[in-house]
């Protein structure tokens, strides 16, 4: 079992605010779910919506505004664009549900975007021993993924982009919703992975 993951979770709730101008940043009160996000729009809501999608390796940047500028609405396009919904880089109520349904668990078979990143048995904080019980130093082998089993459960099996098929065997103290932690033998093959969004499919 791994005791610290290396993603930072930001826990965020996205809403929505509409009637304002799109010539200008405006500050505004937002009511969670009832109202739109758009670029022009400057407040909290913009904010939380840009560590939800940095969470999940749509946002660049490492610091949210909190203004909806044209970095934040490529970001949302994207994001749109890979969840098969009306890409106009604006988070209305159909965005808004799916952002909000984003950590429900995978369904087998089907293809869903995670952010990733890797580890090694030696890392800070490792054991080398997963939740499942496998000893990764004896099995530097193993492809193994450390998950959260809300979305994916323990001992699935996994098809992991770039990585192969892996069972997830493991899980991690900052893996939160929609993230995967792939194990590496190596620091330099888990150094050379680094953090980046990935489409993973839930084999069984």
């Amino acid at each position: 079992m791994r005791k610290k993951g290396k993603v930072g979770v930001a826990s965020s709730i996205i809403s929505m605010v509409a009637g304002v101008s799109l010539l200008s940043p405006t500050i505004a009160e937002a009511h969670f779910g009832n109202q739109l996000l758009h670029e022009g729009i400057r407040n909290q809501d913009v904010k939380e919506l840009q560590e939800q999608l940095h969470t999940k390796g749509y946002f660049p940047l490492d610091t949210p505004t909190g203004y909806y500028g044209p970095i934040t609405k490529k970001a949302v396009k994207h994001y749109q664009k890979d969840y098969d919904l009306h890409v106009d880089g604006i988070v209305g109520s159909h965005t808004f549900r799916v952002l909000h349904k984003d950590t429900q668990k995978a369904k087998p078979g089907k293809k869903i975007k995670v952010l990733s990143t890797a580890y090694t048995a030696y890392c800070e904080g490792c054991i080398g021993i997963t939740k499942k019980g496998t000893n990764l130093r004896k099995h530097p082998e193993k492809k193994v993924i450390a998950v959260d089993p809300k979305v994916i459960p323990l001992g699935s099996m996994v098809y992991v982009e770039g990585y192969g098929t892996a069972i997830a065997d493991d899980i991690g103290g900052a893996i939160d919703g929609r993230e995967i932690d792939v194990f590496f033998a190596k620091e330099s093959d888990a150094l050379e992975w680094g953090r980046k969004p990935i489409h993973i499919k839930v084999l069984d």
